[in-house]
């Protein structure tokens, strides 16, 4: 599944750099409904899923989205920082605001 996912994403990419900004978000929304499944919440290829609905909403002027595609692509990328960066200071991997 993470191959196809990687594939929708190209896909996504795609349509959006061709101004198709319909067929991208619902080609980003299977690719991170995957990635999620398959990956989890806080892996790098989630975020950056997110990143790009993020980028693609406000491109629309869906910027409540976009703000929440971006806010929870920042918690995760708290959250990974946390888990994958031990050696950061307690107060730096515990913030999640």
């Amino acid at each position: 599944h993470t191959e196809t996912a990687l594939i929708l994403s190209n896909l996504a990419v795609l349509h959006g750099r061709q101004g198709n900004r319909t067929a991208a978000e619902t080609l980003h929304q299977r690719t991170l409904k995957i990635w999620k499944a398959e990956l989890g919440d806080e892996h790098p290829k989630t975020m950056s899923v997110l990143r790009n609905l993020a980028m693609l909403c406000a491109a629309n002027g869906n910027f409540g989205d976009a703000m929440a595609f971006s806010d929870n692509e920042r918690r995760a990328q708290l959250a990974h920082v946390s888990r994958v960066l031990p050696a950061l200071p307690a107060p730096e991997q515990d913030r999640t605001t």
